[in-house]
């Protein structure tokens, strides 16, 4: 057995600070950047989505997908600005004031679309 077993299997070499096992680089080396001690950690951007509760449904938006308008909001949901009622946190918004109707993370939008018929 090879000295490199005996001290891994020896507890009694653990406390001795000669007992460090090293190992080199593979062959070619590390760069300059892949020798730092951050070298091959993945850093994530975790951001926080945002939702609105549309008819009772949450829907979730990345932070730069949030639609900022009332109207932004219908047109990504493809529905007609002109046959549509809406509601924002218990408050009717008349049809002229869709655009100016800023929207924010956690709010309750209410749409009712209109219908011809008879």
């Amino acid at each position: 057995m090879g000295s490199l077993s005996r001290r891994l299997r020896d507890r009694s070499w653990s406390d001795d600070p000669t007992n460090l096992i090293r190992l080199g680089p593979a062959k070619g080396g590390l760069t300059e950047l892949e020798s730092t001690p951050f070298a091959g950690v993945l850093f994530l951007q975790v951001s926080e989505m945002k939702s609105l509760k549309v008819n009772g449904v949450e829907r979730q938006f990345a932070p730069d997908e949030m639609p900022g308008t009332l109207s932004a909001l219908l047109n990504a949901m493809g529905v007609g600005l002109a046959t549509v009622v809406a509601e924002v946190d218990g408050r009717i918004v008349r049809r002229e004031d869709f655009d100016r109707t800023q929207l924010r993370d956690g709010q309750q939008i209410e749409l009712i679309k209109l219908m011809g018929g008879g």
